[in-house]
């Protein structure tokens, strides 16, 4: 414009476009005076990617492990508990199906615990019943409890075997159990044809029986976990209690 200083003019930013028309490259014009054509200074080049540190991929390893410990040791809790679900409603199954079966073949089912040796676990629930011709026969094939489980055997939880006889069964005239071999120890209670059981109780006591699972590893008593079967001896009505 008319009036400006020759210097100011001389000092004027230059267009890339007049640039170019005279055979200059901006970028390189960019490069030689620190700043873009337009006044902004270059955007500076990223440098390569920086990785990770070896402490930082240990650490992360170290926490990925502690994880995985927690992650297996809670689906251990959760699969024990399953199976203790499972064989606490099989038991219960076992049971109201050996009275149905009394009070339909009407004659006397009895319920077995049964075991290798008297000082071994009990292993099997086996449902024995008269054939109708004086043979004992099982009705079912006998429930394998699993090994992770035990049939507690104390006063406290389990008083339906607790004081029941313990018998020899496999022997000439009685029902073998084939994974206990030839001969087996048991205990046992009996639902009768109307469907009340053989166990003893009296009109004031009001008395219930019961038999209880727990886990293997879990030898507090009472265990944190466990499953509760009850049996009313006056209606053989049963019932399932977990704490």
């Amino acid at each position: 414009p008319t009036g400006q200083h020759p210097l100011a003019q001389g000092k004027r930013q230059r267009r890339p476009g007049s640039l170019a028309r005279k055979g200059i490259c901006p970028e390189r014009a960019a490069s030689q005076t620190g700043t873009t054509p337009f006044g902004l200074r270059p955007r500076l080049q990223a440098g390569p990617p920086r990785a990770f540190s070896l402490v930082e991929l240990l650490t992360v390893v170290a926490i990925i492990g502690i994880l995985s410990v927690m992650a297996i040791g809670a689906f251990g809790n959760i699969q024990r508990g399953y199976a203790l679900t499972q064989a606490a409603s099989q038991v219960l199954d076992s049971f109201a199906m050996a009275r149905q079966e009394a009070i339909a073949r009407n004659r006397i089912v009895e319920v077995r615990f049964c075991r290798k040796f008297a000082a071994d676990p009990f292993t099997h629930l086996a449902l024995v019943a008269d054939d109708g011709n004086g043979n004992r026969k099982l009705l079912t094939r006998p429930f394998r409890i699993p090994d992770t489980l035990l049939v507690d055997e104390g006063a406290t939880l389990s008083t339906l075997i607790n004081g029941r006889t313990e018998s020899d069964g496999g022997g000439s005239g009685d029902v073998p159990i084939p994974a206990l071999a030839s001969t087996y120890r048991f205990r046992s209670f009996q639902f009768r044809p109307d469907g009340t059981t053989d166990l003893p109780w009296d009109a004031t006591s009001n008395q219930r029986y019961f038999v209880s699972l727990r886990p293997e590893t879990d030898t507090n008593s009472p265990p944190a976990n466990f499953a509760l079967i009850q049996v009313d001896p006056r209606n053989g009505s049963t019932r399932l209690f977990r704490p």
